[in-house]
């Protein structure tokens, strides 16, 4: 190992050594003894803490918990309100030390005073729901380090022969397309090589220059109906990368809409000067990776709550303009790709003690009135340019329009929550043997209604969408016919649609329902108070947008979504710990409402509450998710023991009626002022008799 490898390693471990000092906050500022903070840690036993562990802790330990927890109902509120989720993002350079693209040499601390001086909102948003933001501060802690030259010879040489095999076999429009797999097999290498570390990585590639410009494709290689870009993420490993040498690649909307990439989306190193490398290009770059942590590495919440439920049942009502088909399971047919789905929840999403289940429901539109009812009362017409799409009539004005129908996603919504027991009488009507979990305690029930349309030109949701995501249920068409336009172009080619195809639609939509995850094209803005598209991040290994045709999901999604279920955990007792405080400082505070033995459990408890925690969101921070969600779940029990010693506090408070004395009536006061009035009164009345004799001397 050669210099700059253990030196690389050295500060990768130094950072580490500082993510994990800097992610755990510590019990209200002071330190927490390890074998202590050891005996509230029973996950092997009790992975999602069930069990209060304040009944196991001996008196000598309750002592110190109790010290550490008695502070002031300020300093409680303060602990609570710095309550922070690092996250934290290696960005790993390779090809910049003079072998790459312009022979650009950069060092880490160019790129370093950069970093530092970025601004982001402190608060971890919601795109959905209101507020946008939840009572956690966040941060992000970005490390540079730089791959050794070996990686990107590597990575050139692996994109030069895929160049020369497929040379003449596709006609480029804007680049040749190379299989992205080619060069993420490289990539997944050197991670694995270095899995001693414990953060996310973003690769930027600057490899040597090819003959010919390039651009990244599915991992199959092909062309058709998939746009290729400069972006791709990993699976089960934590990274991504970005080519900064390959492109041109643009895409996005085609007539309305924003975060369409252009040339200069990705900054390409030549379209600088080596004057300007230091500076323009430098800190395009670095907006480029903070632009690469809001979207993939701290990605918003798409919606809150998303609770922790031992059992999801994801029910798929298939409402077909045909007669209905029997059966409720998966076995003989799987007509919308639910096994695979099942598999990719089961599989990357769930966390300790969940399961999910899939059922398929048949119903006939014509039988089912209710459903019928639905579909018509959200049916919508519009009008559009007869020729809509690549062709070019569509761009030169031409006035020929013609009538479409779509439906309206939110109209749809509302019907199927009026009629959805009407609708689900019908199911049971049909399937006999049909039960749903809904209602039962544990259980969260997914409807997924499926409208299949016989026809070439299905009425799409809002115009365009084959499936939309609400709080409660998933909503989604289908139809048969050719490929349709999508309103999204790629590489100058318009990106289509293939109306029967929506299990990609299905399982994006089904992320957001049941797993808050936001799509990889949207993030929160403070500035506009708004969400905002970029779709240079929504290519490749992603379910969402019309731009990829894969099924699958990458580390994004996964971290996502088991990210945001703790994060609920944590933002509730957070946010019920804060209302405990308000609620004892109304009483006059913790001396007033408690008595001297239950101050002193009280103290106790917090401590093991505010430790707990703290260590949530320290194992948050530390992609430790399991841990994460032991004590999110572990700390129920210590806010249900505050909250019980706080109402028996009140219960006993004693209500007090200060009676007072009337004071003696004041007999000497009033007796003068009545008798200075009446020698008054007597001096008004005789006055003529009193001051006649002096009037007679004048």
């Amino acid at each position: 190992m050669g210099k700059s490898e253990v030196r690389a390693s050295f500060l990768s471990l130094k950072f580490v050594i500082l993510f994990v000092s800097l992610a755990s906050i510590h019990c209200e500022g002071k330190s927490v003894d390890p074998r202590l903070g050891a005996s509230l840690l029973q996950i092997d036993s009790d992975p999602i803490g069930e069990v209060d562990t304040f009944a196991s802790l001996s008196e000598k330990d309750r002592q110190q918990w109790g010290r550490l927890g008695s502070t002031s109902l300020a300093d409680k509120a303060k602990a609570l309100g710095n309550l922070e989720v690092a996250s934290a993002v290696e960005v790993r350079l390779v090809g910049f030390d003079g072998e790459g693209a312009e022979a650009i040499k950069l060092k880490e601390s160019d790129l370093w005073r950069y970093i530092t001086a970025l601004r982001r909102d402190p608060r971890i948003h919601v795109l959905q729901s209101e507020p946008h933001s939840l009572l956690l501060r966040s941060s992000v802690l970005f490390h540079i380090t730089k791959a050794p030259r070996t990686l990107s010879h590597a990575i050139w040489d692996a994109v030069r022969l895929s160049l020369e095999k497929t040379k003449d076999r596709f006609p480029p429009i804007l680049a040749e397309t190379v299989p992205a797999n080619v060069v993420d097999e490289i990539i997944a290498d050197e991670v694995r090589q270095r899995s001693g570390l414990l953060v996310p990585t973003i690769y930027i590639l600057n490899p040597p220059p090819q003959a010919s410009s390039y651009i990244y494709g599915s991992e199959k290689g092909g062309q058709a109906q998939f746009c290729g870009g400069s972006v791709w993420a990993g699976t089960s490993e934590r990274y991504m990368w970005v080519d900064i040498t390959s492109g041109p690649s643009i895409y996005g909307p085609v007539f309305e809409g924003e975060g369409g990439t252009s040339p200069k989306s990705i900054p390409k190193p030549a379209h600088y000067g080596p004057e300007n490398w230091s500076r323009a290009f430098v800190a395009d770059l670095v907006g480029m990776v903070a632009d690469a942590a809001e979207h993939m590495f701290a990605p918003p919440m798409d919606r809150f709550p998303v609770p922790y439920t031992p059992l999801t049942e994801v029910h798929l009502i298939h409402i077909r303009e045909g007669p209905a088909l029997k059966g409720t399971g998966l076995e003989q047919r799987d007509e919308f790709g639910l096994k695979e789905i099942e598999n990719i929840v089961t599989t990357e999403l769930l966390l300790p003690r969940q399961s999910v289940r899939f059922i398929e429901t048949s119903l006939s539109l014509g039988d089912c009135e209710f459903c019928m009812a639905a579909f018509g009362r959200a049916l919508r017409t519009a009008t559009r340019p007869r020729d809509e799409g690549p062709s070019r009539r569509a761009f030169q004005g031409s006035l020929a329009a013609t009538a479409w129908e779509y439906l309206d996603a939110a109209e749809l919504h509302h019907w199927l929550q009026v009629f959805r027991r009407n609708i689900l009488t019908e199911v049971g009507r049909i399937h006999g043997s049909f039960r749903t979990a809904d209602g039962q305690p544990g259980t969260r029930v997914i409807p997924v209604y499926v409208f299949d349309q016989d026809t070439d030109t299905p009425a799409w949701l809002d115009q365009a969408r084959q499936a939309v995501a609400f709080d409660d249920m998933v909503i989604a068409v289908r139809g048969k016919g050719p490929w349709q336009p999508s309103g999204f172009q790629c590489n100058g080619q318009m990106a289509m649609l293939k109306p029967e195809a929506v299990p990609r639609a299905l399982l994006a939509a089904l992320l957001q329902t049941g797993w808050g995850v936001a799509p990889s094209y949207e993030t929160w803005s403070v500035f506009h108070n708004a969400t905002l598209h970029d779709w240079l991040w929504s290519i490749g290994r992603t379910p969402f947008g019309p731009l990829s045709d894969v099924l699958g999901i990458s580390f994004v999604q996964r971290t996502a979504a088991q990210r945001n279920v703790v994060l609920t955990l944590l933002h509730r007792a957070v946010e019920e710990a804060g209302e405990m405080l308000r609620a004892v400082q109304s009483y006059g505070g913790e001396q007033v409402l408690l008595s001297p033995a239950r101050h002193l459990e009280y103290s106790q408890r917090w401590g093991v509450l505010a430790h707990k925690l703290d260590k949530c969101a320290e194992a948050l921070s530390l992609l430790k998710f399991p841990v994460a969600l032991y004590f999110a779940q572990s700390a129920r029990h210590d806010l249900q023991g505050l909250q019980a010693l706080l109402q028996q506090g009140a219960g006993e408070l004693t209500t007090l009626l200060d009676c007072y004395e009337e004071p003696p009536f004041p007999y000497l006061g009033v007796g003068s002022t009545v008798g200075l009035l009446a020698v008054a009164f007597y001096v008004y009345t005789k006055r003529e008799q009193l001051f006649k004799n002096k009037r007679k001397q004048f």
